[in-house]
């Protein structure tokens, strides 16, 4: 019997902890949801509704407040906010080959705010590449005010709980239709925003396509065409939140709405898994930088060379002392 099997009915013994490991909360202008789930993904229960309206990035702390105040919430909070501000830009693909993480996220704030005049000081941004071919790489954009995220993390950990993360609701990263195979395809409709998502081959990151509803119309034509380039797709998916639209329903396509407390859970209960799981995660995530300051560093891994330095120094005197002191007892004893 190996220690594992030796200690394992020790363990069992321990009382378990009764709290979830995850906590969705899915805000809308109208009210918000909430789903606690376990560390697979699996949600616990049904879905709870509050009648908490968030009109705006600036309610957003009142209303995390409020929610998570009735119920303690999960070791780990994430924020599906249908409002939160996103953009989407092209770039020359020779312009970002290569380029590192610190390089890339300059380059977008710069041409962010180069052609739409949004300013991304103080604020925190995530990002995800959604397409690109040989000339132009598109980028799928969400800002927050450092502010607004601050203090949505000074309520969370006042309840011993970490934010995982904010993100747009949108652009959920895998089919919801039962046994969905690739390949496969999804057109949302948000608020602020269209969002299309396809995934070819498996193995690869998905693409997406992200449309303002701005304008007359002009928003139409362009889904329209991405779903006529996706004629070969036979599993399609269509998602309405929180947009009223006529919308045409093909016979092999599945038809999903928010408003449905089922379809609702199905939705909610596929991204506990996708954030959970992490790797298949393709979407502008917004997270605490965990970035190490490289003068912080060198400092500690001098400070740790020095010490060792010291201690082999400080072991090889000790080594030779006792080594004096041993051959003089032998030589005394030879006398």
């Amino acid at each position: 019997m190996n220690l594992k099997e030796k200690i394992a009915p020790l363990l069992a013994r321990l009382p378990k902890s009764v709290r979830p490991r995850h906590t969705l909360l899915y805000i809308t202008a109208e009210r918000t949801y909430r789903a606690d789930a376990d560390g697979r993904g699996n949600l616990l229960g049904e879905v709870e509704e509050y009648d908490k309206v968030c009109e705006g990035g600036d309610y957003l702390p009142e209303t995390v407040e409020y929610v998570l105040g009735k119920r303690k919430p999960a070791r780990r909070v994430w924020l599906l906010f249908g409002r939160l501000e996103s953009y989407s830009l092209a770039l020359p693909t020779a312009q970002v080959h290569g380029i590192g993480a610190a390089a890339l996220t300059q380059a977008l704030c710069f041409e962010l705010e180069a052609i739409t005049g949004v300013s991304v000081i103080n604020r925190q941004l995530g990002y995800t590449l959604c397409a690109s071919d040989d000339e132009m790489r598109n980028y799928w954009i969400s800002l927050i005010p450092q502010r607004i995220y601050d203090r949505v993390q000074t309520a969370i950990r006042s309840l011993r709980a970490r934010l995982g993360g904010v993100l747009h609701a949108g652009g959920l990263p895998r089919p919801l239709t039962e046994g969905g195979q690739v390949p496969w395809l999804r057109l949302e409709y948000w608020p602020d925003c269209a969002i299309g998502v396809r995934l070819l081959h498996q193995g690869e990151a998905p693409e997406v396509l992200v449309v303002p509803l701005e304008g007359a119309g002009g928003w139409q034509a362009e889904v329209e065409e991405w779903l006529a380039d996706q004629a070969s797709v036979s599993l399609r998916e269509q998602l309405t939140a929180g947009h009223t639209l006529s919308l045409d329903s093909e016979e092999n396509q599945t038809d999903l709405r928010l408003d449905r407390q089922q379809d609702l859970q199905l939705w909610l209960s596929a991204w506990a898994r996708a954030l959970v799981e992490g790797d298949e995660l393709h979407i502008p995530l917004i997270q605490e930088s965990r970035g190490v300051d490289r003068e912080i560093a060198y400092m500690v891994v001098s400070g740790i060379l020095a010490l060792t330095v010291v201690a082999a120094h400080a072991g090889w005197h000790t080594y030779r002392k006792l080594d004096y002191q041993a051959r003089t007892d032998e030589l005394k004893g030879l006398e």
